[in-house]
């Protein structure tokens, strides 16, 4: 996908798309991205997971919010797809992000959607203020 975008084909018929893969650096495992992080900022990184259901290190938006704002700490934010992530990957992360509610019961979202909610919430314009 990276190579298409990239190419001079995808460039040309969409020059967005190409500036936003630009940035993007693929790792082969999760350790490669902790290390980078712990590398570029000599700090081990938050690891937060996101679920449709509750934990007991559920922590919810504003005070995740008032973490990343407030604390001198990387986080590093792991969104799973389909199923989900593996039971241990959920029970190796600091954080389990409260799960997205909407109206009803259902809350399963695609990982897009819950990745434009989570990222507003967690890092966008204080609106409500």
């Amino acid at each position: 996908m990276q190579e298409y975008w990239g190419s001079d084909f995808g460039a040309k018929y969409n020059p967005d798309r190409q500036e936003a893969f630009s940035i993007l650096d693929i790792k082969s495992n999760l350790d490669d991205v902790i290390k980078e992080i712990k590398d570029e900022t000599g700090k081990t990184p938050v690891l937060v997971s996101t679920d449709a259901r509750k934990y007991e290190n559920t922590i919810g938006y504003q005070e995740l919010r008032d973490k990343i704002h407030n604390e001198d700490n990387p986080y590093l934010m792991l969104l799973g797809t389909g199923w989900g992530l593996t039971e241990e990957m959920m029970k190796s992360v600091d954080y389990i992000l409260e799960p997205i509610y909407g109206p009803g019961k259902y809350n399963h979202l695609s990982v897009r959607s819950a990745a434009s909610i989570i990222l507003d919430r967690l890092l966008g314009e204080t609106w409500w203020e």
